[in-house]
């Protein structure tokens, strides 16, 4: 490829490409062209903005167009626009239509709160609310403010009502924890979700959007409440508390892999624990096939050995 130094000094190189036959070789970079004594006098001028705040603009933008206002100041109050004479007293929204002009006034918000604001908005509609007080009184807000501790017996605070007047009782997934399903509900959630098979591909995206979720500080916050109530068994943590002192290292609970979650895992012996209740096992007794999969993606991804209690009670 041909190159060609740019003109400015700035070192850089400009291909030359077949298209410059006919149109010709530029000699700078874009962007790259020193301006013109008459362009950088013009960008010196200064004006003050039309809609009466004081503040000072230049009069032409780089393309050498005339301006008159400061950005977004075009849009203030429409007392102050019909007061400059220059300006059309038809006001176009952002759609291009014309509305009526209406002198603006200032009144206080119908909620009781005291609070000013502008009778009119930009588009010339009337205005009875503040943002975000829209039929809302003081009692309610009063309300909305209220604080109770969480229903669980967890100990943590929580607004009483949300923005939409619901009562709360729990924080978020707390209410797995007291609450009972019953037996027509349990076979019903079966039913629902027995021959469901999820392919190959679908089931490493759920992983990896899982990975990604758990790794965010959003995830370690979600973590928090969530692991509490992800099926530890009763018997779980006195089993891996008396491996703990048996071997004499850590074992980290509930530790993600691809998109599972372990029981126990010890890092310095590679050895994954799985504490196994009567709800891993069929009626003959042998290891459910869900089982058996996941621990082989398992053992092929950590390369770790598995420790597996059976639990009958």
């Amino acid at each position: 490829m041909e190159t060609k130094l740019c003109k400015c000094g700035c070192g850089q190189k400009i291909i030359i490409k077949p298209a410059h036959k006919y149109s010709g070789i530029p000699s700078y970079l874009p962007f790259h062209k020193p301006k013109s004594k008459a362009v950088i006098e013009r960008n010196k001028i200064k004006v003050e903005c039309a809609c009466g705040c004081g503040q000072e603009l230049n009069k032409y933008d780089k393309y050498g167009k005339k301006r008159s206002f400061i950005r977004g100041h075009n849009l203030l109050t429409i007392e102050n626009r019909l007061k400059t004479k220059n300006l059309p007293k038809r006001i176009k929204d952002k759609f291009g239509r014309f509305i009526k002009t209406k002198i603006q006034k200032r009144i206080f918000c119908a909620c009781g709160c005291g609070e000013e604001l502008n009778k009119y908005d930009r588009f010339g509609k009337e205005r009875r609310y503040k943002n975000n007080h829209g039929n809302s009184s003081e009692e309610k807000r009063k309300r909305q403010k209220e604080m109770v501790k969480c229903a669980c017996g967890c100990g943590e605070n929580i607004k009483k009502y949300t923005k939409c007047g619901i009562r709360r009782r729990y924080v978020q997934y707390h209410y797995s924890k007291v609450r009972e399903w019953s037996e027509e509900i349990k076979n019903k959630i079966s039913l629902g979700n027995t021959g469901r098979i999820t392919s190959e591909e679908s089931s490493k995206k759920m992983s990896t959007t899982r990975k990604k979720l758990l790794v965010s500080p959003r995830g370690e916050k979600l973590l928090k409440n969530i692991l509490p109530y992800i099926g530890i068994g009763k018997y779980e943590t006195e089993i891996l508390d008396i491996l703990e002192n048996c071997f004499g290292y850590k074992i980290i609970r509930q530790y993600t892999t691809l998109r599972y979650f372990l029981d126990g895992y010890c890092p310095i012996l590679n050895l994954a624990i799985e504490v196994d209740g009567r709800r891993h096992f069929d009626n003959k007794g042998n290891l459910k096939t869900s089982d058996v999969i996941r621990q082989k993606e398992i053992e092929e991804k950590l390369g770790c050995q598995f420790l597996r209690i059976k639990v009958m009670k």
